[in-house]
């Protein structure tokens, strides 16, 4: 399995062609091993039957032959023999190219012909093996197809015994060298081996086209999901077959990214808190435009910069930056930041940023401007100050009031009395 892995191809494309690669060497294969083992034994069976018919002709042709010059001499007879058959196994191998023909005689022990006699004349007279197959056929009356070394050399042989009136007087036999068979076999070999290799490339070819066209398609989407992974609004080509429903469904799964990311943008867009977002590095990557109005930075001034370089010359002390890189998340802390202008009074939330494998990617900052309330709530406790102090100015003058009103009622009672006419007169 260790070694399959290494083996066995890591792109589709490869896979594809791989498996479709065996599937079509294999069962090609397989067939080309079936057609040549066939082929071979359609050979043989139609030389043997070849063979058969060459000996059923000589059969025929010999008729009654051998019963002529049984008063000659051995030797002699032989040669008669000869002279009067040879014309017939002459013709029939020069009607069969490449078949070797002849009779043997049972009482004479002896291949009478043996054509073509320009190759195997000097076999005439000669006595076959106690071992050959051509004494079985005789002793069986069997005809008998054998393949092996015989006289002719490596040989497959068509032996017919020769029977006349319940009596073998001999054996027939037409044979064709193994050698020849194997080269007619082998021309058969070198065709199947041509048709299957056509076949082969041919199938290669095609699927070579194929999975490139394939690969083509899967290209598309692969680089339109890479591109949709940075450009949601990307969208995919219409393609054929299940590559067009992939790419279909890409294109659903990116309207639906669209339509989420669009609403997700228009809540941080017009939420009346500001957003700030920032990366691992403490560089600044969101900025809506409440952030904007509050800090009064635009957001090219700060999108791509690093976040403290807003307070790089104060002592402030940033709970976002803190949350990113403590990990200490804030809720409503109230701060004064050195915004571009003025220092603003803020209510801060912070919290760290995950990916999708949880891991912390960055830190985010919403806050509100606390300055008009905290204005309001300066000028309340002011005039709650001035309102006491009047109520403490009407209660002094409250007390005044109380004795001055007696002296004036005294003076009036007095004011009719004689002690008033010498007081008028010393006090005018």
């Amino acid at each position: 399995m260790h070694y399959m892995k290494w083996i066995y191809p890591r792109r589709l494309r490869n896979q594809m062609i791989l498996m479709a690669i065996l599937m079509v060497i294999v069962p090609t294969l397989t067939i080309g091993y079936i057609v040549e083992t066939e082929g071979r034994s359609a050979v043989l069976s139609e030389k043997e039957k070849k063979l058969s018919a060459v000996v059923n002709l000589l059969n025929q042709a010999l008729g009654d032959r051998y019963d002529l010059y049984i008063d000659l001499p051995r030797e002699e007879r032989i040669r008669a023999l000869n002279a009067e058959l040879a014309p017939i196994t002459e013709n029939i191998t020069h009607a069969f190219p490449g078949i070797g023909a002849g009779y043997y005689n049972k009482m004479l022990d002896a291949i009478i012909t043996y054509a073509p006699s320009a190759l195997y004349q000097n076999n005439v007279g000669v006595t076959i093996a106690a071992d050959h197959p051509g004494r079985e056929v005789m002793r069986t009356n069997t005809p008998l197809v054998y393949s092996g070394r015989q006289v002719r050399g490596d040989i497959l042989n068509s032996m017919l015994p020769i029977e006349r009136n319940g009596e073998i007087l001999g054996y027939i036999w037409a044979n064709e060298l193994t050698e020849d068979i194997r080269r007619q076999a082998w021309k058969m070999d070198v065709r199947i081996i041509i048709v299957l290799t056509a076949g082969l490339l041919i199938s290669l070819l095609l699927i070579v086209l194929f999975s490139r066209r394939l690969s083509a398609n899967i290209d598309i989407i692969t680089d339109g999901l890479s591109t949709l992974a940075q450009n949601i609004p990307t969208r995919l080509p219409q393609l054929p077959g299940e590559m067009g429903q992939i790419s279909q469904s890409v294109n659903n799964l990116a309207q639906a990214l669209r339509e989420t990311r669009t609403l997700n943008d228009l809540i941080i867009e017009n939420a009346a808190d500001g957003v700030i977002a920032i990366d691992r590095q403490g560089d600044v990557t969101t900025m809506n435009p409440a952030a904007e109005v509050i800090t009064g930075y635009q957001r090219h001034e700060l999108v791509g910069q690093p976040y403290s370089m807003l307070f790089d010359n104060t002592q402030f002390y940033s709970p976002v930056l803190d949350t990113l890189e403590h990990g200490t998340e804030h809720v409503a802390l109230e701060i004064s930041f050195p915004g571009r202008d003025r220092t603003i009074e803020l209510s801060v939330t912070t919290s760290r940023i995950h990916n999708t494998h949880g891991e912390m990617i960055g830190a985010l900052v919403i806050f509100s401007d606390l300055t008009a309330r905290k204005e309001t709530q300066r000028r309340m406790a002011q005039a709650e100050r001035l309102a006491t102090l009047g109520e403490l100015m009407a209660g002094v003058a409250h007390e005044v009031r109380n004795p001055l009103t007696a002296i004036r009622v005294m003076y009036r009672s007095c004011a009719n009395k004689p002690v008033t006419q010498y007081i008028r007169n010393i006090c005018p």
